[in-house]
């Protein structure tokens, strides 16, 4: 600006919230904290570089993104203070995740989990399988990981579960069955605000 040259390293919460103007972002910087680009509702392609560290919760919320590259630096898919997911309420149809990327991982069942396969991170919005099956090994259900899952119907988790975060499954309308094995050691808050068909929860 005015022959000067700033170096921007984050994008603060709320930056661009409700900008309609906005129809693609090309981000290199290291963190895009929550909500910077919530309900920008033209937004269409967001392109996140290499040096990308972080993605807070809501950014995917009420814009038009269907798909989305996850760079190889990315370390961490916040969840806001809002308890809202990075995956919250998107609309992708694709989600990829580089190579390199020693975090995250892409399974074919539309989750994305830690690489150590011990965390279930989080499910795209448009997960469409009612029975939910969560998958050996896993010890983790992380924050808001189900969260608006909305055709889910009920849950079964492996002997390897120990900790279910808070709002793991809000919003989850469907869901009327929840079985968990003796191996669980914590449930957080909320784990179940929301789910106004739940019937049985059985540990």
């Amino acid at each position: 600006y005015e022959t000067v040259v700033y170096t921007v390293n984050s994008i603060k919460n709320m930056a661009f919230k409700g900008n309609t103007n906005i129809t693609s972002v090309d981000i290199a910087c290291k963190s895009i904290n929550s909500g910077a680009f919530q309900n920008c509702s033209n937004l269409g392609t967001m392109t996140l570089r290499e040096g990308v560290t972080l993605l807070g919760g809501n950014n995917l919320n009420g814009n038009a993104v269907t798909s989305l590259h996850l760079p190889a630096s990315l370390t961490s898919l916040d969840v806001s203070t809002y308890y809202v997911s990075a995956l919250h309420k998107n609309k992708l149809a694709s989600l990829t995740i580089a190579e390199g990327n020693t975090k995250y991982e892409l399974r074919d069942d539309g989750a994305v989990y830690t690489k150590d396969g011990k965390s279930l991170v989080g499910f795209l919005y448009d997960y469409e399988k009612p029975f939910g099956e969560v998958p050996e090994g896993v010890e983790m259900i992380s924050q808001c990981a189900f969260e608006g899952c909305k055709k889910v119907t009920s849950v079964v988790f492996p002997d390897s579960i120990v900790k279910i975060d808070s709002h793991a499954f809000r919003n989850c309308e469907s869901l009327k069955w929840v079985y968990i094995p003796d191996t669980i050691k914590e449930i957080g808050s909320g784990v179940f605000d929301g789910c106004t068909s739940l019937k049985e929860i059985k540990i």
